[in-house]
C-alpha cells in the first residue's frame, strides 16, 4: 500500500524569488492572475486551489489562471500535482518499491533514493544535442518531470498524466489584418492593466534588447503610465543591441543600466560555489541554463542596485507566437515527417549527429507529433512551446529566481496564446500581424520605431537566407572555425565560454566546438560526472 504525506514524501527546497506556501494538504508557489484581473500569490493562491478534490476540479481551477505557478495537493493516500503552461517551477517525481517521492529538485530525489545517472542513456544524448531532455524524462531513469501544461495524478502508486494545455487549435479567426491587430492591442492593454494592479507599485526590471519583444513590454508600461521601471542591457560595450536598448529606454523616459561583460569580470566564475549551486538549481537534470544574465544579476544583487521585491519581465516567447518559425524554419505545408525533420534541423544542432542518431530522434519526435491534432501548421510551434521554450528560454528566468527576485512573462498570457493559436497562416508568415501591430500601433506613437519597414524586411530576408545557407556553411567550415571567426557575439559570450573550456581542459576533458551553447551543454555533463565521483 502506498502512502503519501506532504511532510515526509515531499521536499520542496527552492525558496528564492518565489517561495512555497501552504499547509499539510496543499503547497503552492507563484503569481497567477485570473480572467477577471485578480492576482493570486501565497495565501490567495493556496485558497484558489483549496476546493480541489480530483483531476477535473484541478483542471477547472487552472483553466482561468494565467501566469506562473506550481501546485501539489494531497488526497488521502493519493496526490495531484501540476505546473503552469510554461513549467516556470519544475516538479519531479519517482514512484517505485512502494515508495513515492515528489520534489522541485531531481537531485534531492536522487540523493534520498541513492539513484545514479547512466551517462550512456538517451537523455544525455538528447541534452548534448539540444540542451534539454525531451518529454517527461530526466537524466535519472527512475525520475520523471511534470511537463509544461500537465497534471499528474498518483493513485495508489499508479501515475496518470492529464495534459490541460497544448499550443494547438482546429479553429481559425476570420478577421482581416486591421481587425485582428486591434484585437491584439486590446489584449495587450488588458494584460498590462491587470499586471499593474498586481504589481502594487513594485519595480519592474526589463532586460531590454534591440528586438521587439522586450521593447513591447517597456512600451506597454509607458503607454499605461507605469513609471517604476528600470531597463538594462549587457555584453560588449557599444554592441548594436546595447545601442538600441539605451535609445529605447531614453525615449520612453525609463532609467537604464549597462553591465559590460569583461575578462576580468568573469575570471574564475566557473569555480565559485555560488555559480555551481546556480547550475544545479537551474539545469536540474533536464534543462538548459543561461549564463549571459548571470553577471548582471550578480552585480545588481551584490551592490543592491534594485529593491528585493523587484519583478523581472523579459520578452519570452513573443517572437514564436508571432510567427518567427515561419521565417525559414517551416513553410506551413509540411507533412508530419517533414515537421519532424525540420525540428531536428533547427533544434538538434548543438553537435553533429549521424544519420542513425537522426533516425532515432525522428522516431521520438514523431511519437510526440502523433498525439497532436488541429491545424498541422501549428505542430512545429506546439513542439517548440512544449519542449524548447519551457526547458531553454523560460528556464532562463532561473537566474532571476536564484538571486531572490520574482519574474513574470507577459507574452505567455493565456489571452495571447488563445489569439495567436487561432491566427490564419497568412497572419503568421513573416510575423505579419505581430510586427504590423507593434510597429504601427505601439512603437510609432511612442517614438521607438527606429526599424523602418525596409530595414525590417531586410532583416527578415537575411534570417531566411541564413537558414537556407546554414547546411552549406557547415559543410565547408569546421565548427571550431565557424565559432571563432564567424559567430556574432554581442553579449561577449565567448569570454565566459573560455572560462568553462579552461576548467574542462584542466580536468583532462576534450571539447567539441560548435558554439557557446554546445560548450555549456558539455560542461554541464562533465559537472555531473564530477558530482557523481
Amino acid at each position: 500500500m502506498f502512502s503519501f504525506d506532504l511532510d515526509s514524501n515531499i521536499k520542496l527546497q527552492y525558496d528564492h524569488g518565489y517561495s512555497w506556501f501552504g499547509d499539510r494538504d496543499i503547497k503552492v508557489k507563484g503569481w497567477a492572475i485570473d480572467n477577471r484581473g485578480f492576482s493570486y500569490e501565497d495565501k490567495k493562491l493556496e485558497e484558489h486551489f483549496s476546493g480541489v478534490n480530483d483531476v477535473e476540479t484541478l483542471r477547472k481551477s487552472i483553466e482561468n489562471l494565467t501566469g506562473h505557478f506550481s501546485v501539489v495537493i494531497k488526497l488521502d493516500e493519493d496526490w495531484l500535482a501540476a505546473v503552469d503552461r510554461c513549467r516556470s517551477f519544475p516538479l519531479y517525481y519517482s514512484v517505485n518499491d512502494n515508495h513515492v517521492c515528489l520534489s522541485d529538485s531531481a537531485f534531492s530525489i536522487a540523493d534520498s533514493l541513492n539513484l545514479k545517472i547512466d551517462f550512456e542513456n538517451i537523455a544525455i544524448n538528447e541534452y548534448l544535442t539540444t540542451g534539454y531532455v525531451l518529454g517527461n524524462k530526466t537524466f535519472f531513469k527512475e525520475i520523471n518531470q511534470i511537463c509544461a501544461g500537465d497534471i499528474v495524478f498518483c493513485n495508489n502508486g499508479n501515475i496518470q498524466i492529464f495534459p490541460y494545455f497544448r499550443y494547438l487549435s482546429d479553429k481559425q479567426i476570420s478577421l482581416d489584418l486591421e481587425e485582428t491587430s486591434t484585437l491584439f492591442l486590446s489584449h495587450l492593454d488588458k494584460i498590462f492593466e491587470n499586471l499593474i494592479k498586481g504589481l502594487n507599485g513594485r519595480k519592474v526590471v526589463i532586460p531590454l534588447s534591440g528586438g521587439y519583444d522586450s521593447r513591447l513590454i517597456a512600451s506597454m508600461f509607458r503607454r499605461h503610465g507605469y513609471d517604476n521601471v528600470l531597463c538594462y542591457s549587457f555584453g560588449k560595450k557599444g554592441n548594436p543591441e546595447m545601442v538600441t536598448s539605451e535609445k529605447v529606454a531614453e525615449i520612453l523616459n525609463f532609467p537604464w543600466l549597462f553591465f559590460e561583460t569583461t575578462k576580468e569580470g568573469v575570471k574564475g566564475f566557473a569555480e565559485s560555489k555560488r555559480f555551481l549551486k546556480y547550475i544545479e538549481f537551474a539545469a536540474n537534470a533536464d534543462s538548459f541554463y543561461i549564463i549571459q544574465d548571470y553577471f548582471a544579476l550578480k552585480k545588481m544583487y551584490e551592490e543592491k542596485l534594485i529593491p528585493r521585491d523587484s519583478v523581472f519581465m523579459p520578452g519570452h516567447s513573443g517572437d514564436t507566437i508571432g510567427g518567427s518559425n515561419f521565417l525559414g524554419a517551416i513553410r506551413g505545408d509540411e507533412t508530419r515527417d517533414g515537421i519532424a525533420e525540420q525540428i531536428i534541423k533547427h533544434k538538434f544542432n548543438l553537435r553533429k549527429i549521424s544519420k542513425y542518431q537522426q533516425e532515432i530522434f525522428k522516431k521520438s519526435i514523431i511519437s510526440q507529433l502523433d498525439k497532436y491534432n488541429g491545424n498541422q501548421f501549428l505542430w512545429y510551434d506546439c513542439w517548440s512551446m512544449s519542449e524548447s521554450h519551457p526547458k531553454l528560454f523560460v528556464n532562463a528566468t532561473k537566474v532571476y529566481d536564484y538571486f531572490g527576485y520574482k519574474f513574470y512573462l507577459p507574452l505567455w498570457d493565456n489571452s495571447l496564446l488563445h489569439l495567436f493559436v487561432e491566427l490564419p497562416l497568412e497572419h503568421k508568415k513573416l510575423k505579419k500581424l505581430y510586427d504590423f501591430t507593434l510597429e504601427n500601433k505601439l512603437f510609432k506613437p511612442l517614438g521607438v520605431s527606429f526599424d523602418t519597414s525596409g530595414k525590417v524586411r531586410e532583416k527578415k530576408i537575411r534570417v531566411i537566407l541564413i537558414n537556407w545557407a546554414k547546411p552549406l556553411f557547415k559543410s565547408l567550415l569546421s565548427a571550431k572555425i565557424r565559432y571563432r571567426f564567424f559567430s556574432d557575439d554581442p553579449i561577449n559570450g565567448k569570454i565566459y565560454t573560455r572560462e568553462l573550456v579552461k576548467r574542462m581542459k584542466r580536468n583532462g576533458f576534450k571539447i567539441n566546438y560548435t558554439g557557446t551553447n554546445s560548450v555549456k551543454a558539455q560542461w554541464y555533463i562533465k559537472f555531473l560526472e564530477n558530482r557523481k565521483s
